[in-house]
């Protein structure tokens, strides 16, 4: 399993806490992490819907861009994704970012107050 180097940011200890965990289940539960985003890709995914993320996405997307967490109990969408899949019924002001249990339910930001959402 590839893990990306760990950030010293905000959410530092939840990361650490995530990967502990990976590491410890590493045979009976599945974990993905990705490339960490860089800045300009980050920087361009604001661009891209005219808002700013909240510190504590970005510090996630820092490192990992996207993840599959616990067998897809969480999935973060890498910026490719985040871009492709916003669903044209779904409001304009939300970006979904994720998605929680495979039941419907994703993660979101809204655009307005960059606040992190979790709708089903």
């Amino acid at each position: 399993m590839y893990i990306p180097e760990i950030p010293n940011n905000s959410l530092s200890d939840e990361i650490n806490e995530i990967v502990y965990i990976a590491k410890k289940t590493e045979h009976k539960v599945f974990f993905e992490f990705n490339q960490p985003a860089t800045d300009d890709e980050l920087l361009d995914l604001e661009k891209y819907f005219n808002t700013t993320f909240p510190e504590s996405y970005k510090d996630f997307m820092h490192f990992s861009n996207g993840a599959n967490i616990a067998d897809a109990y969480i999935i973060f969408f890498n910026i490719s994704e985040v871009k492709s899949l916003q669903i044209a019924t779904f409001p304009d002001d939300y970006i979904i970012i994720g998605k929680i249990i495979g039941d419907g339910e994703v993660l979101c930001i809204s655009k307005k107050g960059s606040t992190i959402y979790s709708i089903v």
